[in-house]
């Protein structure tokens, strides 16, 4: 049953398929800096793959918080988004909402990091290899004293980072040294 503002109530007819989406794919952020320019790539490259199937993209900032992240997922669910691009600034404190999602079958893909305790679909680049390649690199210059520097040491990003730097201090049997650990 729906209703129609001056027109009154009306019953669907369960012959016509549910109205599944507006063509609406949903990109929740949670950033302090809205000036970084890695999140704009991010933005055109997702508009990029999503426009040839007739998708937009809308984006809001969640504020690093996942009671904020929640409130627009409902307001997009209402608008009946098709499904969901989460960056969110710790998943492990937004599993709740991951729950919701899942229970739902509302699609949805967590992008840059994951929540080690909650298995979704996630979208990430090779953070370990990238950080050991980057150290051999500058062990191959002949830097001994090599030092790691982290914002948010509880990203699963960061912390594969620091396991691939790590690794290539071992691997050319230098010892990761904790004075030279920032974060």
């Amino acid at each position: 049953i729906y209703r129609a503002k001056g027109k009154g109530s009306f019953v669907k007819n369960p012959g016509t398929p549910e109205r599944h989406s507006k063509k609406l794919i949903a990109f929740l952020l949670s950033c302090q800096d809205m000036n970084d320019s890695s999140l704009m790539r991010f933005m055109m490259g997702i508009q990029r793959c999503l426009s040839p199937s007739g998708y937009s993209l809308i984006v809001e900032n969640t504020e690093e918080d996942p009671e904020t992240e929640f409130h627009f997922m409902k307001k997009h669910l209402d608008n009946r988004v098709a499904g969901f691009i989460l960056m969110s600034a710790d998943p492990e404190r937004s599993l709740d909402n991951y729950a919701f999602l899942r229970r739902r079958n509302i699609p949805f893909v967590l992008l840059d990091r994951r929540a080690e305790s909650f298995p979704v679909n996630s979208v990430t680049c090779n953070n370990q290899d990238g950080a050991f390649s980057a150290v051999d690199y500058l062990i191959g210059l002949r830097h001994k004293k090599i030092g790691f520097v982290a914002e948010k040491f509880f990203l699963s990003s960061e912390k594969e980072r620091y396991e691939g730097y790590c690794r290539a201090m071992r691997s050319a049997s230098l010892m990761p040294d904790d004075g030279l650990l920032f974060t």
